[in-house]
């Protein structure tokens, strides 16, 4: 599971050694894959606050 994660920070150490503006790129590349996580995980966490919300409401035995 690390290893492509090591694997990615070699490759963009080597192109902000070898093309410094690649630095940008990868900032921006990184800003959008977080930002991109984040709201999948806000959004889950909302699909589950409302599943809980309804299984709270609703009646489990089925005598109201």
């Amino acid at each position: 599971m690390m290893y492509p994660l090591l694997t990615m920070l070699v490759v963009c150490a080597t192109l902000i050694v070898v093309y410094p503006p690649a630095a940008l790129a990868i900032f921006l590349l990184g800003a959008i894959v977080t930002g991109w996580a984040a709201l999948r995980k806000a959004r889950a966490r909302a699909g589950q606050r409302a599943a809980d919300a309804l299984r709270r409401d609703t009646d489990v035995d089925g005598s109201a």
